[in-house]
């Protein structure tokens, strides 16, 4: 699968998990639950796209910061569900 085609799948994934999702998460958290539909992507920076993709179109937004697990507990951004 190249990087375009797991891109928009991971977006639509994303969109699906974003409905039952009403808590502010980390971007780690969406893609645990988007890795489940369309599997591990081949380069993780990714999903760095799929991130933008959602908040440049309004359906999520920044809400705060946590330590994420998967860069040794540094601030990365909580994001909430618009």
């Amino acid at each position: 699968m190249s990087k375009e085609q797991w891109q928009d799948q991971a977006y639509y994934a994303a969109r699906k998990a974003l409905r039952y999702n009403r808590k502010p998460f980390l971007a780690e958290k969406l893609l645990q639950d988007v890795v489940h539909y369309v599997g591990m992507p081949a380069e993780p920076r990714n999903w760095g796209n799929v991130i933008k993709r959602l908040a440049d179109e309004n359906l999520i937004e920044k809400s705060g910061i946590a330590p994420a697990k998967t860069s040794h507990y540094s601030a990365k951004w909580l994001w909430s569900r618009k």
